[in-house]
């Protein structure tokens, strides 16, 4: 999952001194404070997805497993990605490549880094929906102070 934060706005604001524009100076620090958190929830998201996910999570379970790409298309959809520049995704599927899998999870070393790299896969999920709902109920919270200000 990655966040990209969307703040035209905001920045505005900042950039041409126009936060100035608002009055109330409670008001004026909560916005600042939710656009630093907002800030630092993408920074979070997006370093755990570079060096976990990119960096360790998939190298690591390509060495242990077949890659299941291609089963989130449809029949037709596969159809137009392997016409473009004769690419082809391999029938994961296949007996032999399975075997290979089921041969490499058989040593209790290769198993528990599968284990281990998948529950950490989720922690970090998880993690990333929390810090996201909490950025959501900080959202909502600011929006109704706004909406009382009006």
């Amino acid at each position: 999952m990655t966040f990209v934060k969307n703040s035209p706005t905001y920045s505005e604001l900042i950039s041409s001194g126009n936060i100035d524009v608002i009055s109330s100076d409670f008001l004026k620090d909560e916005i600042i404070k939710y656009y630093q958190e907002l800030e630092r929830t993408e920074l979070i998201i997006n370093k755990n997805n570079n060096l976990f996910t990119d960096a360790v999570f998939i190298p690591e379970m390509m060495k242990l497993s077949e890659l299941q790409v291609g089963s989130e298309f449809n029949e037709e959809e596969l159809k137009i990605y392997n016409s473009i520049e004769n690419t082809q995704f391999v029938d994961l599927n296949e007996p032999r490549l399975k075997a290979i899998t089921t041969s490499l999870l058989k040593i209790p070393e290769n198993e528990l880094k599968f284990i281990n790299n998948i529950n950490f896969r989720n922690f970090i999920s998880i993690l990333h929906i929390t810090i996201l709902n909490k950025q959501k109920q900080q959202t909502e919270a600011l929006l109704k102070k706004l909406e009382g200000e009006n």
